[in-house]
């Protein structure tokens, strides 16, 4: 298997970046940060926390280079970048549990609500840290002499511009961290955060998106785990033409494109044309 290495920013060609123009721009990026003016966050403190995120980092980039045949730690995230909440401290009216983490594209940050349950802590961190792996698209711009950092444009699937596939890159985020936990817990030094109760981001979301990879093996007489690495891959090098397998397989709902359908996909809120096609 040939091994592929993708950048850690994807820049458009117009501007025309010299290789190092584009470690330039990655090395401030990685000094920017985002305050929140509410909330008192900390790193990493303890020898045993980092020992544990970093294996899950390193799980992710083993697990890609052995399943797609990819190798990702050009984009290996910094521990420095995570920072951890005591739930006590954000204001009530604030709090979501829904929300236990977030990422920052553009920075590379993550928040992560800190619970009681450490397992459950990591297993939150790990979604993020995925995000921290797929394409990041940054727009650059040259005016004259000087660049343009601008926003991120794309993460994965997802389009900024329009929240185009938004929910849809979500279900893809927690597929594939459900894969590099499993293969995390198959490691001789493997924690476990799949089982005992540990709760799985999007958990229907992620059942409809099983279901609609069989669905789309069945159409095109492929295997389920060929069509989900096609998709995987997609995600990690910044290409949305693996989507195309979902036209070929479905062509259309109610006369609506299926890609035009999962770009505007909402939580819980699946079309049922398309839930009677899987």
């Amino acid at each position: 298997m040939t091994i592929e290495q993708p950048e850690k920013f994807h820049f458009r060609k117009s501007a025309q970046l010299t290789e190092a123009e584009k470690r330039a721009v990655q090395q401030w990026l990685s000094n920017q940060t985002i305050a929140h003016e509410t909330i008192t966050s900390k790193h990493v403190e303890s020898f045993e926390r980092a020992a544990k995120i970093d294996y899950l980092i390193c799980s992710g980039i083993d697990w890609a280079k052995k399943a797609l045949g990819i190798d990702l730690k050009l984009r290996l995230l910094d521990l420095q970048k995570i920072r951890f909440i005591d739930e006590q401290d954000i204001p009530e009216e604030e709090r979501d549990p829904s929300v236990p983490a977030i990422y920052e594209a553009r920075t590379g940050e993550i928040l992560v609500v800190e619970y009681p349950d450490e397992n459950q802590n990591m297993r939150n961190l790990s979604h993020e840290i995925v995000h921290t792996l797929s394409a990041t698209r940054l727009d650059v711009k040259r005016e004259g002499e000087k660049l343009e950092v601008g926003a991120v444009t794309h993460s994965g699937f997802r389009g900024f511009k329009n929240e185009t596939f938004k929910y849809f890159n979500e279900l893809v985020t927690e597929a594939i961290n459900i894969s590099i936990l499993d293969y995390n817990r198959r490691q001789s030094n493997g924690a476990d955060y799949l089982s005992q109760g540990h709760e799985v981001a999007y958990a229907n979301g992620v059942l409809f998106f099983n279901a609609l990879i069989k669905a789309v093996a069945e159409r095109l007489d492929q295997k389920e785990d060929t069509i989900r690495n096609e998709i995987f891959y997609g995600y990690f090098k910044g290409d949305p033409t693996v989507l195309k397998r979902f036209t070929e397989a479905f062509g259309s709902t109610s006369g609506e494109p299926i890609l035009r359908t999962l770009a505007g996909l909402k939580e819980q809120q699946y079309p049922p044309e398309l839930l009677h096609m899987l």
